[in-house]
């Protein structure tokens, strides 16, 4: 899930805390296709829905959540409140262009500033988390085709 992420005018990451609200609206839903596989995936595309991501949650409910980065940016996530690891996949226009596999939950009792961050290896527009090991069953790597239909 997203977490920091850096700003168009500096080169620091800017953390924020998540904040589940009683406004948030249902989850929206959509198809993507990664090589030969068609994935059902939960999309975040606000400031809170991309700042809570997966925190939380003992399943995705769906192949994975993918995250609409809008303006297109270098950016971090982290794994705060997670309850089962994941991969996580950069994406800028149809192109992969890193790939993060099992990142694991937080060791318990861990405070905030010292969870790992997981950096954009640059500007991306989408980020999809898929449970830990898929890119590995699913054969997807930095030479997969992708299509989002958005």
């Amino acid at each position: 899930r997203s977490n920091p992420s850096q700003s168009t005018i500096s080169a620091q990451p800017t953390i924020y805390i998540p904040f589940p609200t009683e406004t948030t609206p249902a989850p929206i839903f959509g198809s993507i296709k990664i090589g030969k596989n068609e994935l059902n995936v939960e999309i975040a595309s606000t400031p809170e829905a991309i700042q809570l991501g997966l925190s939380g949650r003992k399943e995705i409910g769906s192949d994975g959540m993918l995250f609409e980065i809008n303006p297109p940016r270098q950016t971090a996530f982290w794994m705060k409140d997670m309850l089962f690891p994941l991969d996580l996949i950069w994406i800028y226009g149809n192109k992969i262009i890193g790939i993060e596999k099992n990142v694991p939950t937080p060791t318990a009792g861990i405070t905030d500033d010292k969870l790992p961050l997981y950096n954009s290896p640059s500007s991306v527009n989408y980020v999809l988390e898929l449970p830990a090991s898929s890119t590995s069953k699913l054969k997807i790597d930095l030479s997969s085709q992708i299509s989002i239909p958005r």
